[in-house]
């Protein structure tokens, strides 16, 4: 099967494994739910949509630079790469004394900033739909989990206060599990489907 009908294949298996799998339809996340979970976050939510990440978050004007990654293959490495480096920028933070609700927003940021490079960057545009679509059916949106779904998902598994930041920490540095074993890259910490 040749390289592209065999990427899009993949693409279209792990869509529809997201479909079948889903618990439940997409959590709606109004400002109400997160203040619920999270009563001391104020403009935390806020601070996390925003398309410029947190100066705090002390990352360099180039971190998003796809360098030579052309093939959607070589796309998926870099984002992979990208995610690998949130675990030791998170130990960065620590050291400067980042609070962990900021942390927390940053290492998200970080996470959704290049999901956004990556499809930005992809070559075939129903490739993208097909992530997009996916992304729609699981999280109600169609570039991944909004902060306040994390936030709103990790109160509902039973999390509370700082346990939530804690999470959405953690998660921000998993991939998907079917689509990397798809493109066949690097051995990498994978999350759920």
């Amino acid at each position: 099967m040749p390289a592209l009908k065999k990427q899009t294949f993949v693409l279209l298996l792990v869509f529809l494994h997201g479909i079948s799998c889903s618990q439940a339809p997409p959590i709606p996340c109004d400002e109400t739910q997160f203040i619920e979970c999270l009563p001391e976050a104020g403009v935390i939510a806020e601070a996390a949509q925003n398309a410029t990440p947190l100066p705090e978050c002390g990352l360099p004007d180039t971190f998003l630079d796809l360098g030579a990654a052309e093939t959607n293959l070589e796309i998926r490495q870099w984002y992979v790469d990208v995610v690998d480096t949130i675990p030791e920028l998170n130990r960065r933070w620590i050291e400067e004394g980042l609070p962990l609700e900021k942390r927390a927003v940053c290492a998200y940021q970080l996470r959704r900033l290049a999901r956004v490079r990556a499809r930005e960057a992809m070559s075939e545009p129903h490739e993208v739909k097909l992530l997009e679509a996916r992304d729609r059916n699981k999280y109600g949106d169609p570039l991944g989990p909004t902060f306040c779904w994390l936030v709103v998902q990790k109160c509902a598994d039973g999390l509370a206060g700082a346990d939530i930041y804690q999470a959405i920490i953690d998660s921000s540095t998993k991939t998907n599990p079917a689509f990397n074993r798809g493109v066949k890259h690097k051995t990498h910490k994978t999350n759920g489907p």
